[in-house]
């Protein structure tokens, strides 16, 4: 969900907001009606449900959002008092500290017009890579090739044997190491 109603995003302050579990979008939503922008960068996760695998709408930060607030009339009071935020989220004894902006910046400029995280663009063959999507979601595997149409062919193991797969570019993201 991306609520964002200024024009000028570069220099303006943003802070970050814990959200009460799963009530992210009802904080932005209400935030957003008091005129404060909000920035809840989202993504397609697949989820188990009841033994089947089903494409879900979740934040990239799970229990947190990003406030912009004016600095010279901060509304913290109005913040904390908005149903779905727990506390604005503080360093030190001096209030909230505020988020990098080039941080926010670089999150927004990968995101789509819905607020959608779109995966990064430098994905090259020997990459590891997680499956995020369909049947074969959370699988682990490299990258062998990346064709013209923006599709990734991988090595995947089923059955003790190595199959190629190709799936859509957006349905895998750099491994991380954990």
């Amino acid at each position: 969900m991306l609520i964002v109603q200024r024009d000028d995003l570069t220099d303006a302050p943003w802070y970050l907001a814990q959200s009460k579990p799963n009530q992210e979008h009802l904080a932005a939503r209400r935030l957003g009606r008091h005129g404060i922008d909000v920035f809840v960068p989202l993504q397609m996760r697949t989820q188990r449900w009841r033994g089947r695998l089903r494409q879900v709408t979740a934040p990239v930060f799970p229990g947190y959002v990003f406030l912009g607030l004016d600095p010279a009339r901060p509304e913290w009071r109005r913040v904390n008092s908005t149903p779905g935020i727990t506390r604005l989220v503080r360093f030190g004894t001096e209030g909230p500290a505020p988020v990098p902006s080039a941080l926010i910046t670089g999150l927004m400029m990968r995101c789509d017009g819905d607020g959608y995280l779109c995966p990064p663009e430098d994905l090259k063959p020997g990459d590891a890579v997680r499956i995020t999507a369909g049947p074969f979601a959370e699988m682990i595997s490299t990258i062998e090739d990346i064709d013209a149409q923006e599709r990734v062919a991988l090595l995947i193991e089923i059955m003790g044997r190595a199959t190629r797969v190709t799936l859509p570019k957006r349905d895998v993201v750099r491994r991380t190491d954990d």
